[in-house]
């Protein structure tokens, strides 16, 4: 009864620290780089159509887990 709202509580929480970008930046170095940071980087060099083309990966990403844990609350909700 409560797998719903749990996967619901996660998936939100997946999103919200996927766009911190705050954190990000404290914790970047040269050898890991978060998108939100690289989208950053390149919409701070003057970079539009990279920004644009991140900023498309990282929302269907999100989408994509989005859909997927939908169709999973869906199946353990028919079941």
């Amino acid at each position: 009864l409560a797998r719903p709202g749990l996967l619901s509580s996660m998936v939100l929480l997946f999103i919200l620290s996927v766009r911190e970008l705050g954190s990000s930046i404290f914790l970047y170095t040269t050898e890991s780089i978060v998108l939100s940071v690289q989208i950053y980087n390149q919409w701070e060099s003057g970079e539009l159509g990279a920004t644009a083309v991140l900023s498309l990966v990282q929302t269907l990403f999100l989408i994509g887990v989005v859909v997927l844990a939908r169709k999973y609350v869906m199946r353990a909700e028919t079941a």
